[in-house]
């Protein structure tokens, strides 16, 4: 299937923050638009199952404003197609599973339900349970074993090295192919459940479990 880091052909979008480095917030990842991207970012799940190696990583585009456009755009009007269809409300938190390239909306749940996420779900559907997905609004990894999540240093940095969690700072963020492939290598070793435990016991604060 198509790979996210070769989706090059789709509509045009703006090229958000190639001047000044802001970054604008990603519209709701519903309806028409979560169908048009999904289209085009290829589910890959298949492939843990039939290759005897595990999987690399997704590809994705050397520029983080690259990567946010692509999630950012779609449909204009997806927002009031859910409204009129029934969907699900808006999310302004989507992710990008690392290991097929679906986008998911990340923890949203309407009020008191306290099912498993649409990440911990997709998770499960790989069969181990185990995830390795990038939070695009917040700029940050996602680790998921089961019912347990925690964050992880991002793959997206700027030009000194350094994170921009939360998009708070706006400065221009690149792909750090060390961090991306030693995420990957901590995924293909099969040390993500033990980096979820060892992050969660060393946190004073740690995700609700089956949030995401």
């Amino acid at each position: 299937g198509t790979r996210l880091g070769t989706w090059r052909s789709g509509p045009a979008v703006d090229y958000l923050g190639c001047v000044s480095g802001s970054h604008t917030g990603p519209g709701p990842l519903v309806g028409r638009k979560r169908r048009w991207l999904n289209q085009r970012i290829a589910d890959q799940s298949h492939l843990s199952a039939s290759l005897g190696n595990m999987p690399s990583f997704v590809d994705l585009p050397h520029r983080f404003t690259e990567l946010y456009a692509m999630v950012s755009s779609g449909a204009a009007d997806s927002a009031d197609e859910a409204t009129n269809s029934g969907a699900a409300e808006p999310t302004d938190d989507p992710a990008i599973c690392l290991i097929t390239g679906r986008v998911l909306a990340a923890g949203h749940k309407p009020a008191g339900n306290h099912n498993p996420g649409e990440c911990t779900l997709h998770a499960r559907s790989l069969g181990s349970g185990v995830g390795v997905f990038f939070l695009v609004q917040k700029c940050v990894v996602l680790l998921i074993r089961d019912r347990h999540a925690a964050y992880y240093p991002s793959i997206y940095v700027d030009s000194y090295g350094e994170e921009d969690a939360g998009l708070r700072r706006g400065k221009p963020l690149f792909l750090s192919t060390q961090r991306f492939a030693e995420l990957q290598a901590l995924y293909t070793s099969h040390r993500i459940a033990a980096e979820v435990a060892k992050v969660r016991s060393n946190a004073d604060r740690v995700i609700r479990e089956n949030y995401y």
